[in-house]
């Protein structure tokens, strides 16, 4: 099974979010949430998951600083069932970034794969 997601906009980098209020990240971790139920719905994924994430932007930042950044995104298709969990038993995780072509606005483009 290959199911691929687009989402408006791009995720933090793990700078910006830890320096961030804790008000704010709860917005933010919100705004993902409630982005994915509204385009997506929910889904009853039960079996582990192969998940590869790229995150296209007008800058590209520390690729350790992808991963990280990423938390409240993949709870949110954990929380609507697209995901069966975010342990290492239930997906494998890869990034990628690219930088926005001229006219492109950003977006994170999300596949998954049912191993």
């Amino acid at each position: 099974m290959f199911m691929q997601f687009i989402l408006e906009g791009v995720s933090l980098s793990q700078n910006k979010w830890d320096s961030a209020h804790w008000g704010k990240r709860y917005q933010i971790r919100n705004e993902w949430f409630e982005m994915i139920k509204l385009k997506y719905g929910t889904s009853g994924m039960t079996h582990k998951c192969d998940v590869r994430v790229v995150r296209v932007s007008k800058r590209l930042i520390d690729p350790c600083n992808v991963m990280s950044a990423l938390k409240p995104v993949i709870d949110g298709f954990v929380e609507y069932g697209w995901l069966r969990g975010d342990r290492c038993r239930d997906i494998v995780i890869t990034t990628d970034q690219r930088k926005c072509l001229k006219d492109e606005e950003p977006y994170l483009e999300i596949t998954i794969n049912k191993l």
